[in-house]
């Protein structure tokens, strides 16, 4: 039974949520998160999907939806050691270790969301214990590079540390800066029992085995003087690239076990931490000399720093601390009052395809169309036409014999003839002996004083030509010459002028041309005349508006989906039925709709003023791609075009972002959705477990007001991820419905058993796991069936 008394639920927005912004190529997490400001350290992708921030607010996970703090409080014994966390590492128990900055580690267990503390690695009477790195190795073991007590290994079995010094004739115990301190560990991935050591005094290797240190003296003006390393990377080629405090980069070979001579740029003095990218790219952070990318093959550095304030972009400091490499969000770099991430995404959109910005004349596409014949694609605008090559790296400029005669609306018909439109001369024809644009009338059976009327020009599947002008239809049959003329009709209740404005020409899977208006939609088939679609009205059935300014046709679905430059509708194009309307309350990236298209497997593409929309029938969400995609503005007001190749154009200023629409919509991983809150009467639910590990609840009548939060580990697009829930056994909550802040208040449910269902849509268009969870509210003793009967 469908219960409906007594409940209530809110979709409320939480304070910390996902906050991106846009600098540079980079995307950016900052203050307005609010835990991360000040430095921000190491970012670490754990096993359960979760990323961990090291900050100087102790450690923040981030769920794909909101942050949560975990920092050291003297009056809460379960929590970390130290609010400076240097490092994260999780350890083959699934425990995460935190690393303090001179307060030893924490060890954080991921299912009873317990801590337990080790202020001090080992009683040596010093209380300051700082750990700077922990480091698993091919066994599994647990390595900690210590601040004055050299290597730690922890014993699984005992609990406890062994440690193990590179310069056993130092100081110990951390009280003389330098001796046995360790800044980094890199376990050789082709030695299992050698570890790579950088310290205070220069760079070690350790081997397991015999427990001994080997220390290699650094190449420097004063050989005699070690330097301190800060960091190493290995590259699979056995090199070592080894970050320094003042002597800039260095590069070790393992296999000769000394240092190269290698030339290497000093584009600073000191490199505090240093990632390979890939076979020839390393990420280094410089603190106040910022984040260089420098090419290994030739040897060339470039400052790659984003400004540290979007507010203030001629900032000129931005201290990276930290470079981290995550099997989901790509590359983070933490910096200075920001958290930076750059991933392959955020440029997936950007403008490949560009004219001569030399020339002063903004060029903006109006059509693109394939030629299979000549293997190039044509491309109109209203500055010139262009041929462009198949591998979109040759670009040909067309005129159309007088200066300033600028030719677009182009086609291509069934025998892979070209033909435009001269927005002076009328109608041109493409002449392929000598690769130029004559008048049609020159070039084919079309009379003169039709050919210089044409606007508008469209095929049908056939390569037939629609041509509009003055007022005027014509249907030109390629294969026999046949030129068919219909004037324009209107319906006998049409009321308004009866002259057609603001044209746009369009031809339907069946033949049919649709001429768009502020009049309506005028439909023709081969014969004439069908119909004027111009009535408006308030319900879903209707038009919204009489003029139409775009669409697109799928058939598979027999759908037209089309704008009046406010929202978007369907329309069934054999009854001419609307079918819907999509707003920006159902996903629409906005309601100034500028384009529509449809590609090969009959999805929508939208361009709007606020990105590229993107809808899946099958999955029936929208998706938005904008400037966070590579995209240079928003506000994409030039339309949209799919080419009978199926390749996607985007018009930019000077060009546009041309690919295929797979190659925008890359398949993800499956997000994975978590509970990440369970609250009963705002108490915490289990609290011997995290609410990702709860099954079920089972509550009595008094304990009915839930509060339930879910997110989704979306990181390249945490903020694009569509949420979704459903209840069996509350009426009106039993279909899918949205809930973007994935967060669920029902308050006052009545005794009964319930079901919730949530998942969430990824940035990447793949579902999450979907979780349910029995919901049990038990009556109380004097409503039940066996108290009624005794009384």
């Amino acid at each position: 039974m469908l219960r409906i008394a007594g409940f209530l639920l809110f979709n409320i927005i939480c304070l910390s949520v996902a906050a991106q912004q846009q600098i540079g190529n980079f995307m950016a997490y900052g203050p307005e998160t609010k835990y991360l400001s000040g430095f921000n350290y190491r970012v670490y992708q754990s096993k359960t999907g979760y990323l961990w921030i090291c900050t100087m607010n102790g450690v923040v996970r981030f769920d794909g939806k909101r942050y949560k703090n975990f920092f050291s409080d003297y009056l809460n014994p379960n929590s970390p050691t130290d609010n400076v966390a240097a490092d994260v590492m999780e350890d083959k128990q699934g425990n995460l270790w935190i690393a303090g900055f001179i307060k030893g580690a924490a060890r954080y267990n991921q299912r009873t969301g317990k801590f337990t503390k080790y202020p001090v690695l080992c009683n040596d009477g010093n209380p300051i214990f700082g750990i700077n790195k922990i480091v698993n190795d091919q066994q599994q073991n647990l390595w900690f590079a210590t601040a004055g007590r050299g290597l730690a290994l922890y014993d699984f079995a005992k609990d406890t540390f062994s440690f193990f010094y590179p310069e056993p004739g130092g100081v110990k115990d951390g009280t003389k800066r330098g001796d046995n301190f360790i800044n980094d560990i890199v376990p050789d991935p082709r030695n299992k029992n050698i570890l790579w050591v950088a310290g205070f005094h220069g760079l070690f290797s350790f081997d397991k085995q015999s427990k001994q240190f080997v220390h290699y003296p650094c190449i420097d003006a004063e050989p005699e003087k070690d330097i301190l390393i800060s960091d190493i990377e290995w590259q699979h080629n056995g090199l070592l690239w080894v970050g320094t405090w003042g002597n800039g980069m260095k590069c070790f070979n393992t296999n000769e076990r000394k240092f190269l001579p290698k030339n290497i740029p000093l584009f600073n003095a000191v490199v505090y931490d240093i990632k390979c990218i890939n076979d020839s790219i390393l990420y280094t952070a410089c603190l106040s000399g910022g984040l260089i990318k420098y090419n290994i093959y030739n040897n060339t550095a470039t400052d790659i720093t984003p400004v540290d304030n979007a507010a203030l972009s001629l900032s000129k400091r931005t201290d990276i601390q930290k470079i981290s490499l995550t099997a989901g969000g790509g590359i983070f770099a933490g910096g200075q009052f920001y958290l930076y991430q750059e991933h392959p995404f955020y440029t997936r959109l950007k403008k490949n395809i560009l004219f001569n910005a030399a020339d002063k004349v903004q060029e903006t596409p109006n059509n693109i169309v394939w030629n299979q014949s000549m293997q190039q694609y044509w491309i109109s605008t209203y500055s010139g036409l262009y041929s462009m090559d198949a591998t979109g790296k040759k670009l040909t400029q067309y005129g159309a014999g007088n200066p300033g005669n600028l030719l677009c609306e182009i086609v291509t018909d069934a025998r892979n003839d070209v033909w435009a439109v001269s927005l002076k001369e009328g109608l041109y024809k493409f002449n392929k002996t000598k690769q130029q644009f004559f008048s049609a009338a020159s070039q084919s059976s079309l009379p003169d004083t039709i050919a210089k009327i044409i606007k508008k020009l469209q095929t049908d599947s056939a390569g037939n030509i629609w041509m509009y002008g003055n007022q005027q239809l014509y249907y030109f049959n390629i294969s026999t010459n046949q030129l068919d003329h219909f004037a324009l009709q209107w319906d006998k209740d049409f009321k308004g002028q009866r002259i057609v404005k603001g044209v746009q020409l369009v031809v339907n899977p069946a033949g049919e041309a649709w001429l768009l208006t502020q009049q309506g939609i005028f439909v023709y088939n081969k014969k004439g005349f069908v119909k004027q679609l111009y009535k408006t009205g308030n319900t879903k059935n209707d038009m919204a508006e009489q003029a139409v300014m775009a669409g697109a046709f799928s058939k598979k679905y027999k759908t037209f989906w089309f704008t009046s430059g406010d929202g978007l509708q369907v329309m069934n194009y054999e009854t001419q039925e609307v079918l819907s309307h999509h707003s920006v309350a159902y996903g629409l990236p906005s309601m100034m709709v500028r384009g529509v298209a449809i590609d090969s497997l009959d999805r929508v593409w939208v361009a709007t003023s606020a990105g590229l929309g993107y809808f899946d029938p099958n999955k029936k969400i929208w998706q938005t791609f904008n400037r966070f995609d590579g995209l240079e503005t928003d506000f994409l007001d030039n339309g949209i075009f799919i080419t009978k190749n199926n390749m996607l154009a985007l018009p930019q200023q000077d060009g546009f972002s041309f690919y295929k629409p797979e190659h925008i919509i890359i398949a993800a991983d499956t997000p994975k959705l978590r509970l990440t809150s369970i609250l009963v009467n705002n108490k915490a639910y289990a609290d011997t477990i995290l609410p990702e590990f709860v099954q079920q609840l089972d509550l009595p009548y008094h304990q009915n007001n839930i509060i339930i939060e879910y997110a989704a580990m979306d990181w390249v697009y945490p903020a694009k991820t569509n949420y979704r829930y459903r209840i069996e056994g509350i009426a009106g909550q039993d279909s899918w419905m949205p809930n973007e802040d994935a967060r669920l208040i029902m308050a006052g449910l009545q005794p009964g058993k319930y079901i919730l269902h949530v998942r969430a849509l990824g940035s990447g268009g793949v579902w999450s796991n979907e979780i349910v969870l029995p919901i049990t509210i038990h009556a109380p003793f004097w409503k039940t069936a066996w108290f009624i009967i005794l009384v």
